[in-house]
């Protein structure tokens, strides 16, 4: 059975300054930047999940680019996500689009190469965020590398804290493919932490860690917070408008 799980979700970062901090927090930053247009330069902090990954997106905007005013989450389909965008096209309540883009699109973005393959929704849409489906072609020339080891022994990302407004509920849905009743949904284990609110956003991105008082340790933090009954750290993202990252024990 085909299924809806989570990819990555992405913050703007001016300079890549959190990102950076990040690094000396003990977290393992990619060496790659991905540049995409607007002038999005992209960096990642990648994590095991099953025998796949899941990672977040850290974009600096370069000067005379395309803003960011929302954080977002991509999703992915679990079968060719050309298949499904034909199955949302036969549905009055969604319109969708589906893009691609070469990995090279700066040299040639009109061939037919390998590259992302992404479906983005005109309806519904979010104010504070941004949703979307990303499927990835065979690079021709890169392998796909296995996430590294985070000294600070954050291993996996645990979910979202996700802030619904009651009236956006049906309309998240229609766009994760299934209920959102409950305080806990998973999306191919990546969990949705659901709790109600006045507008509708990504509160918290929530990493799992084999030893909170080692990662404490690494990155220099002395106080924890109660989150979900349990000791939690939490690192607030210094861009306005963006997700923060708890941080739990296993």
């Amino acid at each position: 059975m085909k299924s809806i799980n989570f990819d990555h979700s992405y913050t703007e970062d001016a300079g890549h300054g959190f990102f950076k901090a990040l690094g000396k927090s003990g977290f393992v930053l990619s060496e790659n930047e991905v540049e995409h247009p607007g002038k999005q330069f992209c960096r990642f902090i990648m994590f095991k999940h099953g025998s796949g990954r899941v990672y977040l997106e850290f974009v600096r905007v370069g000067k005379g680019g395309e803003p960011i005013d929302k954080p977002g989450v991509s999703l992915r389909y679990t079968g060719p996500l050309k298949r499904y965008f034909g199955a949302l096209k036969a549905r009055k309540d969604i319109k969708a689009k589906y893009i691609h883009k070469n990995y090279a699109w700066k040299k040639d973005s009109k061939s037919a190469l390998p590259g992302w393959n992404f479906l983005t929704f005109l309806s519904p849409k979010f104010k504070n965020i941004y949703l979307w489906f990303t499927e990835y072609e065979p690079h021709p020339t890169k392998k796909r590398v296995t996430p590294p080891p985070h000294p600070n022994t954050a291993h996996t990302i645990a979910g979202l804290e996700l802030i619904v407004r009651g009236s956006d509920g049906p309309k998240l849905e229609k766009v994760f493919g299934k209920s959102l009743n409950g305080k806990d949904v998973s999306l191919g284990g990546i969990r949705l932490f659901i709790e109600s609110g006045r507008s509708t956003k990504v509160a918290a991105v929530v990493i799992k860690c084999k030893s909170l008082e080692r990662f404490k340790k690494l990155a220099n933090i002395k106080s924890t917070i109660l989150w979900r009954g349990q000791s939690a750290v939490l690192i607030k993202n210094p861009n306005p408008g963006m997700w923060n990252i708890v941080v739990v024990e296993e």
